[in-house]
């Protein structure tokens, strides 16, 4: 089943599920910015969400437990960043520091 969800994508996007009939679609927009949108799994997808950041990559997203999510990209400054949803609210932009090429 294919679905336009929308936004203007600059680099693959990235899904992870933090429940059942839960996703989570992460991607760099067209302002270099981390985006975010979810579904509940009936088609039914969420408006685009601006988290920040300045990224130089796709990004990349992992859920380890229920309603926790984290998503991890290359900054401008070529090393790792990271942002995450601990079930309540998204914590800001932290770095990991390391070099990505």
């Amino acid at each position: 089943h294919e679905e336009d969800l929308g936004g203007i994508l600059t680099s693959a996007p990235s899904v992870a599920s933090v429940g059942p009939n839960h996703l989570d679609c992460f991607y760099r927009g067209q302002d270099n910015h981390l985006w975010h949108r979810w579904g509940n799994g009936s088609g039914w997808w969420s408006d685009e969400h601006d988290l920040g950041g300045i990224l130089t990559s796709a990004p990349a997203a992992i859920s380890r437990k229920s309603d926790h999510i984290e998503c991890f990209y290359r900054g401008q400054d070529n090393q790792i960043w990271h942002r995450w949803w601990n079930g309540s609210y998204w914590d800001q932009e932290y770095w990991l520091g390391g070099f990505a090429t």
